[in-house]
């Protein structure tokens, strides 16, 4: 467990422990420095040039020789004195690629490594997973409990980056949906500013058309929309289908709010014009094969609304009192107060004949 002051080395050992098991060799630093006993590089260096030779050999078999070479040197290229670009930089190199010409032929070096901070991390792996077996199953991914303050947006732009590799998914189409239009604009100017990360720009649906037309595709794509875009216009109670595809990953931020009401609603007076679903129902009939994953902070578990029952069990929980140990977010304290009424003595005489 963390401590709220976070330390060089816990960065490290975490770090450290996340790359081992991803298939990464850890080494102690000294033993391959000038100097140590299976010397590779000099301490002034960071990159092990010669592992990163190898490793491009390794990756890229049918590449011409002198195509490494020119990969290596702008890998350790330096193109900025401000670091947070080459560190933007060399996320791209990672993540697109090294593009190098030689011999009228073009070759491409790809290592891509990604690290986030730890309850995203173990978040997004679990999310995957369940992800993956819902596809084949009930349809339902689960819940990723996560409060406040944990970095929930960017969890999800973590997630559907991952969706996107995973060859058992065959390049979904991923949903983003909320239930507000300032919601929706908040997490799509999130994801636009992650495309790198994502390889791809994600669209955003400002009306029913649109959001149809956005969904005739084979695979691919991330949409943004809000939920309220599948109701029905009419006085139907079937909403068409707009794809029948298995390949559609429907994520809910905020998954605790407005999306239940399988079962029909029977008003008082027994208008039989005014029966309706909910959302929860409208947006099955029109994605029937698609699988559905929620976020949210505060799951709800009532007779009529319950978070797990519409998406599945907990995924991953990253509650307040963690959040707080971490550092992440602050505590919550509530104080009771009491309002004080007064009644003008004047008013006093008719307080009894107020019913």
């Amino acid at each position: 467990m963390l401590s709220k002051t976070i330390t060089e080395s816990e960065v490290e050992d975490v770090s450290l422990s996340m790359l081992r098991n991803l298939g990464y060799e850890v080494v102690f630093g000294p033993d391959i420095s000038e100097g140590g006993f299976a010397e590779e590089r000099k301490y002034g260096e960071v990159v092990l040039v010669g592992r990163l030779r190898n490793a491009l050999r390794r990756i890229n078999k049918s590449i011409h020789d002198g195509a490494f070479d020119e990969a290596v040197k702008k890998v350790l290229r330096t193109e900025s004195q401000d670091q947070v670009v080459n560190n933007q930089l060399f996320h791209k190199l990672v993540t697109n690629g090294v593009n190098v010409e030689y011999k009228r032929a073009d070759g491409s070096i790809k290592i891509s490594k990604k690290i986030a901070q730890y309850q995203q991390y173990n978040a997004v792996q679990k999310a995957l997973t369940s992800t993956v077996a819902a596809t084949k199953n009930d349809k339902r991914a689960g819940v990723v409990w996560h409060t406040q303050g944990s970095g929930k947006s960017l969890t999800m732009v973590f997630y559907a980056g991952k969706m996107v590799l995973e060859p058992v998914l065959e390049n979904p189409t991923v949903i983003m949906l909320t239930d507000r239009n300032d919601l929706d604009d908040q997490l799509f100017g999130t994801f636009s500013r992650c495309h790198d990360l994502l390889r791809q720009d994600p669209a955003q649906a400002n009306s029913r058309d649109e959001l149809q037309n956005l969904l005739k595709v084979s695979s691919g794509g991330i949409i943004f929309t809000t939920i309220q875009k599948f109701f029905p216009e009419d006085e139907s109670t079937e909403y068409p289908i707009l794809s029948e595809r298995k390949n559609i990953i429907i994520v809910a931020d905020e998954a605790h709010r407005s999306q239940y009401g399988f079962g029909l609603k029977v008003p008082k007076n027994l208008d039989k014009e005014a029966l309706k679903y909910g959302y929860a129902k409208y947006l099955r009939d029109a994605l029937p094969n698609a699988t559905f994953i929620g976020f949210t902070g505060t799951p709800i578990e009532k007779a009529d609304r319950n978070t797990r029952k519409v998406f599945g069990s907990y995924i991953d929980v990253y509650d307040i009192e963690q959040a707080v140990e971490d550092g992440s977010t602050v505590k919550i304290y509530y104080e009771n107060r009491l309002a004080k009424l007064e009644l003008k003595p004047e008013a006093r005489p008719f307080l009894d004949r107020v019913r």
